[in-house]
């Protein structure tokens, strides 16, 4: 039986629904968060040999009831009822083998299981964007970011282009933020932007079928270590729902092939709390959406100040491994050149001087990075130069949410000034000795050597 009071329990009225079957167990009452005398009604009567779902729904305080079993297994009885706290009419529902989903107030469901067990759902919360389930022997679960579930509608999928508002993002606890879109047909290219405030793109992800297949291919299978840089976020393309997570962070500095540091890498800063907004062009639309990204509320004594601070300090401080990598680029781009020229030279004088050149950028080069490492213990034994030093500098800068330190500040000066002073060494020597060797080679009818960064490779 269900009964029902007003007045705080001193008069209680059955209001059982009418075509209830006799011992029908009352799993769960859910008052609606959003409607006065809505409420939700889960039972069952397995008990009684009967498989069969009851789920009612009401509307006026229990006096009628609807029936509201549409899309629901005829052998899957409910245990727990939910309105979600956001979205007045979406509804879960846990039965003995799973969840199932309703958009429209029970009128019709749909499975949500998802890659969840067969499982009895015994309880669900809704707890801020997340959906928790208490299962019958196989614990708990929950489902990160319900926002899509909130915001899908009948034309969602009629749209070439569907981006749902991102949920906002809180440094240090969330993995990222949260990007769902839903391309009505497989795209041949889909790009995502993610902008600050002022409107300045931060950083640009794109796709493509070609990609996708790719990243789908098996992948070597690396050093015995398993070293190496995480592989690049991929953005999917394909028809119907599609997710990305961006982690928050601004690009990074630019790296080199066999590139090994210690307790460092190049990944870029922390983006601080502010204004963002992710922009997503694909199947010949755009669109835009904005959210934000906060400090932890529960970490005292810091505020949006210092963490802005935080984030100027590493912004510099990769830069500045970026100056120094790029370094090393330039560095052995001559260097291979140097050896390719003195190859071809059959006069002593033009392997002397590219000996001497090769010789003291190398030496320029090992203040920059210790090239010894070949494997990523061998820091252990050859200690680290400047642009490992840098980088890890940014680690503890960014080790927690506070304003950078004093020493932080003090240690960024003594190496970006070593490094400058590297820097400018390297600059004499291509003013120098390097526009001496070209004069040389000039001499011997053979093409100068080309000074400068080369290209990154095209992502």
């Amino acid at each position: 039986l269900v009964h029902v009071t007003r007045d705080a329990g001193r008069k209680w009225s059955n209001v059982t629904p009418p075509d209830l079957p006799e011992f029908t167990r009352i799993s769960m009452i859910d008052a609606s968060p959003h409607d006065a005398g809505s409420a939700w009604l889960a039972g069952n009567r397995y008990q009684r040999g009967d498989r069969s779902p009851y789920v009612y729904r009401t509307t006026d305080y229990g006096r009628t009831w609807t029936k509201i079993v549409g899309g629901l297994p005829s052998d899957d009885f409910p245990r727990a009822v939910r309105e979600d706290r956001k979205r007045g009419g979406l509804l879960f529902l846990g039965t003995e083998t799973g969840i199932y989903v309703s958009f429209d107030h029970g009128a019709r469901w749909q499975s949500l299981r998802l890659e969840l067990p067969v499982t009895p759902v015994h309880g669900i919360e809704v707890k801020n964007d997340d959906l928790v389930i208490g299962t019958h022997g196989r614990s708990f679960y929950v489902l990160d970011n319900i926002g899509v579930l909130r915001q899908a509608a009948r034309e969602t999928t009629e749209q070439p282009l569907v981006l749902f508002a991102p949920p906002d993002a809180t440094r240090t606890i969330s993995r990222g933020v949260v990007i769902d879109y839903f391309l009505k047909s497989e795209a041949e290219k889909v790009t995502l932007e993610f902008l600050d405030a002022s409107g300045r793109t931060i950083r640009t992800f794109t796709g493509t079928p070609e990609a996708e297949k790719k990243a789908d291919a098996p992948a070597d299978a690396g050093d015995e270590e398993g070293g190496g840089p995480p592989p690049p976020p991929r953005l999917t393309v394909k028809q119907g729902m599609n997710r990305f997570t961006w982690d928050m962070r601004y690009p990074g500095a630019r790296d080199f092939p066999g590139l090994i540091m210690w307790a460092a890498s190049t990944r870029g800063p922390l983006a601080p709390p502010g204004k963002y907004a992710v922009r997503i062009t694909a199947n010949g639309a755009t669109r835009t959406a904005e959210f934000e990204i906060r400090r932890h509320a529960a970490i005292s004594g810091v505020s949006d100040a210092d963490l802005h601070s935080q984030f100027a300090l590493a912004r510099q401080i990769s830069e500045r491994v970026t100056a120094a990598n790029e370094a090393v680029l330039r560095i052995r781009s001559l260097k291979d050149q140097i050896r390719e020229r003195t190859e071809k030279a059959p006069d002593p004088a033009v392997k002397t001087a590219g000996d001497a050149l090769a010789a003291s950028l190398t030496a320029v080069e090992g203040e920059i990075y210790q090239y010894r490492n070949r494997s990523s213990q061998d820091p252990l034994n050859y200690p680290i130069r400047l642009n490992n030093k840098l980088a890890a500098l940014q680690g503890i800068v960014e080790s927690g949410e506070y304003k950078p330190t004093e020493q932080a500040y003090a240690v960024f000066k003594d190496l970006n000034g070593r490094l400058a002073r590297e820097l400018a060494r390297l600059d004499a020597l291509a003013a120098g000795e390097l526009a001496a060797l070209n004069r040389l080679l000039g001499e011997k009818g053979l093409e100068p050597i080309k000074d400068g960064v080369p290209a990154p490779p095209v992502q």
